[in-house]
């Protein structure tokens, strides 16, 4: 049988194992995890979801969730996908930046990536205070896809450039994971 994707995205109270009740019920209905992320946010656990089965399994996956999800007062979210096929060599890499903490910074390395065609794989950032200044900061972690036939060194120069003139302190580096 054919195996076909499942994305979910759960938005639960933080006074409910959210996780854990849909860990246990994916395995009770036999359906696999192929990439999963927990977030708290807030008051909120945020839950999402790329699960893989044949057509049955993802029939039991999603009565079994939605099921939950009306017993628990959970907001979610399924649809099915198909795996995407790159028709283009694209290199991994992660991207670390901070800086005093700016509204702008996800539009302009959002912005920066887009603008020579990089896809972004992930984007998590934080605010925090900074121990000793009491300043406010942000911190980004990214991982990006470059196409392989970009002239790597023009990037990383463009990138730092780029770092240096909003005040962003940034590595790129290839993604070893």
């Amino acid at each position: 049988m054919t195996q076909q994707n499942l994305v979910v995205c759960i938005v639960a109270s933080i006074d409910r194992y959210c996780f854990s009740d849909v860990a246990q019920a994916l395995d009770t209905v036999q359906c696999e995890i192929l990439n999963s992320n927990m977030n708290t946010l807030d008051d909120r656990h945020v839950v999402t979801l790329c699960l893989t089965g044949n057509w049955g399994v993802l029939i039991k996956t999603e009565s079994t969730l939605k099921r939950m999800a009306k017993a628990n007062q959970w907001e979610m979210i399924c649809q099915r996908t198909e795996p995407k096929e790159n028709d283009r060599a694209l290199l991994p890499y992660t991207v670390s930046c901070m800086s005093i903490d700016k509204a702008d910074i996800p539009k302009h390395l959002g912005g920066f990536f887009a603008k020579r065609s990089c896809h972004l794989l992930s984007y998590n950032s934080s605010r925090y205070q900074s121990t000793h200044s009491r300043i406010h900061m942000q911190s980004v972690n990214a991982r990006v896809l470059i196409p392989a036939d970009s002239s790597l060194g023009t990037l990383r120069e463009d990138f730092y450039s780029f770092c240096d003139d909003h005040n962003y302190e940034a590595v790129l580096d290839p993604d070893r994971n």
